[in-house]
């Protein structure tokens, strides 16, 4: 993610600590995209956690990870996004059905969380003002069709193309 002082941050999935079996999330920063610098761990929780969705809303940065091997997310909340603190772990609900947040985007000056539904039916797009609290778009933004993929569809990644539009690339078995 581009970084409001300059710069960029990805953030990596590797073990905790050394020695440490458990799975945490790390940060690295980057000045010209190509190299980048190992920062530290940015957030560990007492089990294995992978998978990060981080996004800042106002001053304040939000990741979201995968518990485990459950659809279960854990939240944590930084001011500076580089260093996580927990908040609270359990199921994102949207109408009463499990999500697994995916990635965040910011598109006409709103934050919006790209979800899909396990175990993979439908992807779309979730609105927050928070962090916290989701307005899901009126209609999906992609349904399953057996036609075209295979098994499920998931992990949607969205990039804005220089001519306006969006992109969507997601992940899908070949049979």
């Amino acid at each position: 993610m581009a970084l409001t002082g300059g710069g960029y941050r990805i953030y990596l999935t590797g073990t905790a600590s050394s020695g440490s079996s458990r799975i945490a999330i790390h940060y690295a920063d980057s000045t010209d995209g190509p190299t980048w610098t190992h920062g530290g761990l940015a957030f560990e929780y007492s089990e294995s956690i992978l998978d990060s969705v981080t996004f800042r809303v106002g001053a304040t940065w939000h990741m979201y990870v995968l518990s485990g091997t459950s659809t279960d997310m854990v939240h944590g909340i930084s001011s500076d996004g580089r260093t996580f603190a927990f908040v609270g772990k359990g199921p994102v609900l949207l109408n009463c059905q499990k999500v697994v947040l995916s990635q965040a985007i910011g598109i006409g000056g709103q934050v919006r969380v790209f979800a899909f539904a396990p175990p993979g039916s439908w992807i779309r797009s979730l609105i927050t003002t928070d962090g916290t609290n989701w307005t899901p778009d009126a209609q999906s933004a992609l349904a399953f069709d057996s036609s075209v993929e295979y098994k499920f569809i998931r992990d949607p990644a969205v990039v804005q193309l220089a001519n306006g539009t969006y992109f969507m690339a997601y992940a899908t078995p070949i049979p």
